[in-house]
């Protein structure tokens, strides 16, 4: 998983994700290694070989706290910005089934571009 912010300073700049906690078909939620400021564009990239397509979407932070079960790190929340009808169906598919299969699903962010 990667978590970069759009444009230039994607290219620039270090991942910051750690690992992410939760998807669903409004958003995602992150653990990160430095702050993420609320408001900040961030590209997405989510792949699930069942759709055998890769969904490329922009996420925008909504929140961010310290994240207490890893000192030193942060919980961010991250809403989808006009995710692909395929990306919700995909999305809707998975959290239907009551779990997300880790080893199937790659989650990332890549730069945008």
């Amino acid at each position: 998983m990667v978590l970069k912010p759009m444009g230039l300073l994607g290219l620039l700049r270090p991942n910051v994700a750690v690992q992410w906690l939760d998807v669903s078909e409004g958003g995602i939620g992150v653990i990160v290694s430095q702050p993420v400021k609320v408001g900040a564009r961030l590209r997405a990239r989510l792949a699930n070989p069942s759709y055998r397509d890769v969904f490329n979407v922009e996420v925008e932070v909504r929140h961010i706290r310290e994240c207490q079960s890893k000192p030193g790190y942060w919980l961010i929340g991250c809403q989808f910005i006009n995710p692909s009808p395929v990306m919700r169906t995909c999305i809707r598919s998975l959290v239907d089934n009551g779990h997300l299969p880790l080893s199937r699903i790659l989650l990332g962010l890549a730069r945008a571009g």
